[in-house]
């Protein structure tokens, strides 16, 4: 695998598989064609408000949102460090609800975006943001066919 991912949940957070979450993220990165070399990341799950002060200090914005990405940059390391992904849970629950589908599934597709981030991809416009949510869905029913699980 060309990608290792820790997943880190905060206390008070209910998430039962972040190594089934973290797999998904592994084989994603593995069809795409900015990973070329070994490489870590970290995905954070959290709560509006801890995703909401990262926002305000980062982004000068204090309201809660879905994800968050924050690329590592240039590294000397001998595994380089693709960067941080955190996700709201409490936010990823709601648009669940509102997309007729599980929190976990939504968890997983929200992830699935910050990884595209770290990979170069951006949602600027609405073709970029269609293109990456297609993507999206590919590497989500790829990895559910190959698993022979979905989310």
């Amino acid at each position: 695998m060309s990608l290792t991912c820790e997943v880190i949940v905060d206390s008070g957070i209910s998430f039962d598989e972040p190594a089934r979450l973290a797999d998904l993220l592994e084989f994603a990165a593995d069809a795409e064609p900015a990973i070329t070399a070994p490489t870590r990341m970290t995905l954070r799950l959290c709560d509006d408000a801890t995703i909401a002060e990262l926002h305000r200090a980062f982004f000068d914005d204090p309201s809660p949102t879905d994800v968050i990405t924050f690329p590592a940059g240039e590294s000397d390391e001998d595994e380089p460090y693709l960067g941080d992904v955190v996700v709201s849970v409490e936010t990823a629950a709601q648009q669940a609800s509102d997309g007729d589908h599980s929190v976990e599934r939504e968890i997983a597709f929200l992830s699935l975006h910050g990884l595209l981030h770290l990979c170069g991809y951006d949602d600027a416009s609405d073709d970029d943001r269609h293109s990456m949510h297609e993507r999206q869905y590919a590497h989500l029913s790829a990895w559910e066919q190959e698993r022979g699980r979905s989310w």
